[in-house]
């Protein structure tokens, strides 16, 4: 009978231990392990963490434990060493996992953990071994100890460390797991300082160019950089593989790049609430953005009271909090596209607002629009409705009409034959470098 998935990892656990404590090197029984865990890392309930926490021992032993599966693709070769380099990632992260459960690890051991991570990225022989999920969670097992603020000198000399070392992908690893873990702190100062210290390096992975994207989208965006973040997300949302392997990392980039969009006082693309994998959770999203775009304070107040705990969940709550002046521009938009002129009481009773908040909003620039006295006037002279009169509306539509008749009669006069010959020979030479082109670009 096949032992459960419990008794696997926890056989995987202690065997890594007792090879630790043994200093035996024994390659078959290593690659085993790690199949093993392979099979169980989709079975992993608190269950199992209780039973894998209970075989290793607090302080010192947890220490080692950790050293041993960073280390353990040291001396290994053939099909074992490619087994332990992938492997690598969830066995630290497993046991970092264990490390940040309340009560199961104190302050000390925390540091132990922390520093040990810190220290294998220093080595230069073994500082590919350490992954971006364990620096992590080595910062994040600071921020639930309290000791990230102290710190801080610690993980800037990592990061320079794994720049100066030239790996681009170790240096991916630090950037993105120290401005991961700062977010989580709710650090955005240091983050923003590690962006401006640190160049991103161009020749790192698709998904770590994309992952330091939205990073540094959500850093500009808290700190009311909007265009600048819009333009980064936007190129973030437009290169992403629409691939199951990424349906996460779209459904938290979708949700900022919604907010962000937003705040600019954009429209959303629809497209963007009809993503495979990405739409169920864009609900509470979807009501936010109806209420922005048309305009209603009850209808943000709503949307905010129903969806405060996914907000506060996904960390998007400040920017939720300044929609505010978003919407009185979409409102204010939505104005000024139904009239040309409109009395400003009316405009602010649509808008909830009092004629003092109006004017003072208006004078912002922040819609093509001036205050006359009692009215409000749209300097968009194309802009034509029922408050115009009959009469500027004939007129603008005879004159559109006259356009479009001209259009259609230039196609229809004959052309001279040396002319009409002219044309056939230059339309010719156009396909013929349009069909070029195209066929040179794939």
């Amino acid at each position: 009978m096949e032992p459960s998935g419990q008794e696997q990892i926890t056989q995987c656990f202690t065997l890594l231990q007792t090879q630790h404590e043994d200093k035996k090197e024994n390659t078959e029984a290593q690659e085993n392990a790690i199949k093993t865990f392979f099979r169980c890392k989709k079975e992993l309930r608190k269950e199992d963490l209780d039973t894998a926490a209970a075989c290793l021992d607090a302080g010192d032993s947890l220490a080692a434990a950790i050293r041993q599966c960073l280390g353990i693709a040291d001396g290994s070769k053939g099909a074992c060493a490619e087994a332990s380099h992938i492997a690598r990632m969830y066995l630290s992260f497993m046991l970092f996992e264990l490390a940040l459960r309340d009560g199961e690890v104190g302050t000390e051991q925390i540091q132990c953990l922390v520093d040990c991570v810190l220290d294998e990225t220093e080595d230069a022989a073994r500082r590919n071994i350490v992954t971006e999920k364990a620096v992590y969670c080595a910062i994040w097992s600071t921020i639930r100890s309290g000791t990230f603020v102290q710190r801080r000198t610690r993980l800037v000399s990592f990061v320079t460390a794994s720049a100066a070392s030239g790996n681009a992908e170790q240096t991916a690893i630090a950037i993105n797991g120290v401005l991961g873990g700062s977010i989580h702190a709710l650090d955005f100062s240091f983050a923003a300082g590690i962006l401006s210290a640190c160049n991103f390096p161009p020749r790192a992975s698709y998904m770590k160019r994309l992952k330091n994207m939205y990073y540094r989208g959500r850093i500009d965006a808290v700190h009311m950089n909007l265009e600048k973040a819009y333009a980064v997300l936007e190129t973030a949302m437009r290169t992403t593989p629409a691939v199951p392997q990424t349906v996460g990392f779209r459904q938290h980039l979708s949700k900022l790049f919604l907010l962000v969009t937003l705040l600019t006082s954009r429209a959303p693309d629809r497209a963007l609430f009809s993503q495979k994998g990405v739409r169920e959770c864009l609900g509470v999203y979807f009501r936010l953005s109806s209420a922005v775009t048309r305009g209603e304070r009850k209808g943000l107040a709503e949307a905010v009271r129903e969806g405060e705990a996914v907000f506060l969940r996904d960390g998007n709550h400040t920017l939720v909090s300044c929609l505010g002046n978003a919407l009185l521009v979409c409102g204010l938009r939505k104005v000024c596209a139904a009239y040309s002129t409109i009395e400003v009481a009316e405009v602010a009773r649509r808008l909830e607002l009092s004629v003092g908040e109006l004017a003072s909003f208006v004078s912002e620039g922040a819609v093509a629009c001036t205050i006359d006295g009692e009215w409000l006037h749209v300097k968009h002279e194309t802009v034509c409705s029922r408050a115009q009169g009959t009469d500027r509306r004939v007129e603008e539509g005879i004159c559109h009409a006259t356009v479009l008749m001209k259009k259609m009669k230039a196609k229809i006069e004959p052309e001279d034959a040396e002319e009409q010959q002219e044309t056939e020979e230059v339309g010719f030479l156009d396909d013929g470098e349009e069909e070029f082109f195209i066929d040179a670009d794939f």
